[in-house]
């Protein structure tokens, strides 16, 4: 989770090619009336999860823009709905209703002239480790490292909004941090950056760092959380599409859950084909009750919705149209209707219509999350005066 850096199930599978440009978003106004499952919804878990990323919101004294290339808004104009958000400590199921109504319009996102797009989920593992190296627990996770550094390139130019790189400094200029997952295994971090824990094996850690954060569980019934701290800037490669190109796991079966398995059986194998996703994500350790998104937004187990910035705008609530595997059989689906809130972002989420749900923790949100690969479509609920510039 960024800070928890999303990769959603599909980015093992698929991986993701189109970029966003400003061309491909359309804006396309619509009522309450017209959102499918609207007027039955209890909105009362949406409402919390807003409050969530509104104090975020109003932490921040910083003049910045929270904006993508299809809403352009500065922070002024969400702090005024946020506020008044922030005065009610409980709402009923109308008041919820009521305040959503009151400060936003709904606004359909289409890419060109499609609506439907494809919803992912994650969530938060569990796994084993250890605060010093022992023979059971050998492979590190690792820090942030000390020479890392990484900026958001709108800080500096508004077009790049969102973009964002790695790398390091060497005689006063920036160049690119130019260390693969290989290369880090091959102890090209040593001196460079502190391990924080080790777990047991590399798929292990290869699936803390897909997830982007999870549970360290002690030998002494101890936890920690682990949450991202940075990137080596390197592309991500879904190994799931070497899997099914080269006949180990047919399409129709791959899911967290196969890939995993396949890696913990192909032990020689494993090593190498997660040596073809250069990106490496470093880690700390933090004593919080709950996993956080981007900019410390507490995450809603159901609520939060991942997104791609460069259409949406963190904060933003996101009447979300889609489909979630049924628990009694994942092979099959039930639908969701559901007021979700940006807040978090992923290198794995590109594209015009696309979102990843987080699901929580446990054997049950792993469930949802392993077998998320629904189509859908969803709704921005904007504030209406910039609503009625689009009219």
């Amino acid at each position: 989770m960024k800070r928890f850096l999303k990769f959603s199930v599909l980015s093992l599978v698929l991986g993701c090619f189109n970029f966003v440009y400003a061309d491909d978003v359309k804006l396309e106004t619509a009522t309450y009336q017209s959102l499918p499952g609207w007027m039955d919804a209890d909105l009362r878990p949406s409402f919390y999860a807003y409050q969530r990323s509104c104090r975020a919101l109003l932490k921040n004294k910083l003049p910045k823009t929270i904006a993508s290339i299809a809403v352009p808004f500065q922070v002024p104009d969400w702090q005024i709905p946020c506020r008044d958000a922030l005065k009610l400590t409980y709402v009923t199921h109308a008041e919820a209703k009521h305040f959503f109504e009151k400060w936003f319009s709904p606004v359909g996102v289409l890419n060109g002239n499609d609506s439907q797009g494809l919803f992912t989920g994650y969530y938060l593992p569990g796994v084993d480790a250890s605060l010093i190296k022992t023979k059971i627990y050998h492979v590190p996770v690792y820090a942030r490292p000390r020479d890392l550094v990484t900026t958001r390139l709108g800080w500096f130019n508004t077009k790049l909004q969102n973009e964002k790189l790695a790398g390091r400094v060497v005689d006063g200029k920036l160049y690119p941090y130019r260390l693969t997952r290989e290369q880090i295994n091959h102890n090209g971090l040593q001196g460079k950056a502190k391990v924080v824990a080790w777990v047991k094996n590399r798929p292990d850690r290869f699936f803390l760092q897909v997830q982007g954060s999870g549970v360290l569980n002690f030998a002494d019934g101890k936890k920690a959380l682990l949450v991202y701290n940075g990137e080596n800037g390197e592309p991500y490669y879904p190994i799931g599409r070497w899997l099914f190109e080269n006949h180990q796991i047919p399409k129709s079966q791959l899911s967290m859950q196969s890939i995993k398995h396949w890696l913990y059986t192909h032990p020689k194998k494993a090593d190498w084909l997660m040596d073809q996703n250069k990106s490496f994500i470093f880690f700390k350790l933090v004593r919080v009750p709950c996993p956080f998104g981007t900019e410390n937004i507490p995450l809603t187990d159901g609520y939060s919705l991942a997104v791609n910035t460069k259409v949406v705008p963190l904060g933003t609530p996101v009447w979300l149209q889609t489909t979630i595997p049924s628990v009694k059989n994942v092979n099959e689906s039930t639908p969701l209707q559901r007021l979700m809130v940006a807040q978090d972002t992923g290198g794995a989420i590109k594209g015009v219509v696309r979102g990843d749900i987080y699901f929580g923790t446990g054997a049950h949100a792993a469930l949802l999350a392993g077998h998320m690969q629904n189509p859908g479509r969803y709704w921005l609920l904007l504030p209406k005066s910039y609503v009625l510039v689009l009219r």
